[in-house]
């Protein structure tokens, strides 16, 4: 599960790539990525988390 995400980051700019895009598409490319890396910061947040609450 952990290497989709980072599957998604690579690919989803390699395929952007392909086709020589204008900026704004290169922008929202990289605005998707920024999410993601964002959903999986907050997984792995929430997981680290649940996994110390005893100690907090």
């Amino acid at each position: 599960m952990k290497y989709l995400g980072w599957l998604i980051v690579i690919l989803t700019p390699w395929y952007s790539a392909q086709a020589i895009p204008p900026p704004d598409i290169i922008l929202s490319t990289l605005q998707s990525v920024l999410q993601v890396l964002g959903v999986i910061t907050a997984f792995l947040t929430i997981m680290i988390f649940n996994a110390f609450k005893d100690q907090f």
